[in-house]
């Protein structure tokens, strides 16, 4: 009998430690993901900033690609 006590006790304790050491891994999964999802939301921003500014640049090649034909069609002799 006190051989089965032991082993039980033995048992629950490896219980335990197993609980502990998989709600220490989840918590710290926790704070992983919420790390990779900041880490998602910058990204996401900062490519958004990026894809402005590369349509405002390209706007403004354009305009100005617009303006220099407009002023060579009136200016285009002294140039």
């Amino acid at each position: 009998m006190l051989k089965f006590s032991l082993i039980c006790s033995c048992s629950l304790e490896h219980s335990r430690q197993l609980h502990s050491a998989t709600s220490d891994v989840l918590s710290k999964l926790h704070v992983v993901m919420c790390a990779v999802d900041n880490l998602h939301l910058k990204h996401r921003q900062l490519a958004g900033n990026y894809q402005k500014q590369r349509d405002l640049n390209a706007w403004n090649r354009a305009e100005q690609k617009r303006l220099k034909g407009i002023l060579y069609l009136f200016c285009g002799r002294y140039f």
